[in-house]
Parts: structure tokens; sequence; C-alpha cells
């Protein structure tokens, strides 16, 4: 029997591309008590899903597009990068981060990486980096994990004082 690995190669190879790039958009944050599990979800998009016990990063291992679940109770900080520039569409690049597979993470470099203790970060771009989204997540990660979420490259918010009457 004659096999054409290459060609099998590349039509899982754009299987997969397309499956991670047309999934379909959505950006739900929830109130505690929302939502259709015991567990109420937080946040969530086409890329990971936060509950108040665990992150889920959906399409994160290669090839296989597995996804990772991390307990909140493993995660030893959360870094909020405003301008991250060592992001990798899906995998790792030369920094020890891992990124769960979003190929639209190149439009933005706000990005989330989170220390488990292990030499490898895992990273993540809620709504594909969109700044203002991963701000909101690291805040709302900040309530669920105090103290353990830090704030790189973001200025303080002062409160407008302008339009005061």
């Amino acid at each position: 029997m004659n096999w054409n690995v290459k060609g099998l190669k590349l039509t899982i190879l754009f299987h997969l591309i397309s499956q991670c790039s047309n999934a379909s958009p959505k950006s739900t944050v929830m109130n505690e008590g929302e939502g259709r599990d015991e567990i109420a979800v937080i946040f969530e998009d086409d890329n990971m899903k936060i509950t108040r016990t665990e992150i889920e990063l959906y399409w994160y291992y290669f090839p296989t597009t597995i996804s990772k679940i991390i307990p909140m109770a493993d995660i030893k900080s959360i870094e909020a990068h405003k301008s991250l520039w060592f992001t990798k569409l899906w995998g790792m690049s030369l920094s020890p981060v891992w990124w769960n597979c979003d190929f639209k993470r190149f439009r933005s470099h706000a990005a989330l990486t989170i220390d488990t203790g292990n030499s490898i970060l895992s990273g993540m771009t809620p709504n594909h980096g969109e700044e203002q989204t991963v701000r909101n997540v690291a805040l709302i990660l900040e309530q669920v994990l105090p103290g353990k979420v830090a704030m790189l490259g973001w200025e303080q918010q002062q409160p407008d004082l302008t339009n005061n009457v």
C-alpha cells in the first residue's frame, strides 16, 4: 500500500489551523452564581474558560489540541503584560512560555502568563490579546487569587476628575 505521508500531514495541519482560527467567537463575563454548571464560569471566550476553581486553556497541546486545565490552587503567580513581544501563535518560542493556539494573537501584545512552579509558564491571550479584556481578566483573577496577579506595564488608573461637578 502506498501512503502519501506528506499530503496527510499537510491535510491534518490544515484541519487543525482551520479549526483553531474558525472557532466561534464568544466572550462572556458572568456573575457568580450564573452558568449551567455547578461551578460558575467567570470568564469564557474561544481560547479559555475561567471558573473559581480552575483555568482551562483550549487548544493547548500541539498537535493534539487537548486543553490544559490549571487548578487555581496550583497557581503561584499570574503576570498581566500590556506589551509582550515574545508571544507565539501556538507552542513555545525562545521564551519559557507555552502558548495555547490563537492565530489572532499577533494583532495585539497584551497577554497573561501563569506560573505554577514549573520551568515552563503557560501563556494565554483573552479575546486575542485585546488590552481592555486582558486587563479585566487580570482584575477578575486578582479577586480569585489575591496578591498573586502582577500588572506589568499597566499604568495605575487615576480617577477622572474632569467631569466632576
